[in-house]
């Protein structure tokens, strides 16, 4: 009983947070239709209160380690579980790029888009140059664009190498990348994180989202490193920013 106590309420309480954030930023977003970077930003900054907000309701506690990246840079991180993108909107008012898919998951595809999240199709090779064009545009115009350049979620043993082509984007925008590293834990212990909070695999989203919704309490540890300056090499600066966030990658912790 306990149990489904604790993920009603927290259900609801993300509904009406997301009802009393989102219906503003939507009204906003129609009212701003040939306005695209206004519109972007006040969607970066309504995701990340909604994020905070969500996050605290869902029993989700953060705690930073560096120097957040300013706005204007391309921003990377390891990929562990659904949460890394609340978790890095709470951290920072970003636009994220995104899988296809999340588009067109109903209501929070919707949000996305308002919100200015970019999307790509990993299935179509084509998509790639369009998705490119975007990304230099959003940074040339000092946008703050987040990703996670393994292109999936893993079991938190180690950070995947990353895959090197959008990080042409930065070198023809002239910005540099600032990597960060996620790593989750459950105070006290006797969990396996790998398990609960990170979700990969074949394991269903709503069956892995009713357990993590269980939990009491999940620390993110988000450690910002040192930006990476573009070069002119996209698989050079793969490999750097992959090597800095995986120096600061801890495995998470297994039963």
């Amino acid at each position: 009983m306990v149990r489904i106590w604790r993920i009603t309420t927290r259900l609801l309480l993300v509904a009406i947070i997301t009802v009393g954030v989102g219906l503003p930023t939507l009204l906003i977003a129609f009212t701003l239709p040939r306005r695209p970077r206004l519109r972007a930003r006040i969607g970066a900054r309504a995701t990340h209160l909604w994020a905070r907000l969500s996050l605290r309701a869902v029993g989700v506690r953060l705690t930073h380690a560096g120097s957040p990246p300013p706005p204007g840079v391309m921003v990377v991180a390891n990929h562990l579980s659904y949460l890394d993108i609340p978790v890095l909107a709470a951290s920072l008012p970003t636009l994220f790029l995104s899988k296809a898919e999340i588009a067109r998951w109903p209501m929070i595809g919707f949000l996305a888009r308002a919100a200015g999240t970019l999307f790509i199709d990993r299935d179509q090779t084509r998509d790639t140059g369009r998705v490119f064009g975007e990304l230099s545009v959003w940074l040339r115009a000092g946008e703050r664009i987040t990703w996670f350049p393994e292109s999936t979620t893993s079991p938190g043993a180690s950070v995947a190498p990353f895959k090197p082509s959008l990080f042409q984007a930065a070198i023809r925008a002239g910005v540099p990348c600032h990597p960060v590293t996620l790593r989750p834990s459950i105070p006290g212990g006797g969990v396996d994180v790998s398990e609960t909070v990170c979700w990969h695999g074949p394991t269903p989203l709503g069956s892995h989202a009713r357990r993590l919704l269980t939990l009491r309490r999940i620390d993110y540890a988000v450690t910002f490193g040192d930006p990476i300056p573009p070069t002119g090499d996209r698989k050079l600066l793969a490999r750097q920013l992959h090597e800095a966030v995986a120096a600061a990658f801890v495995p998470v912790d297994r039963r």
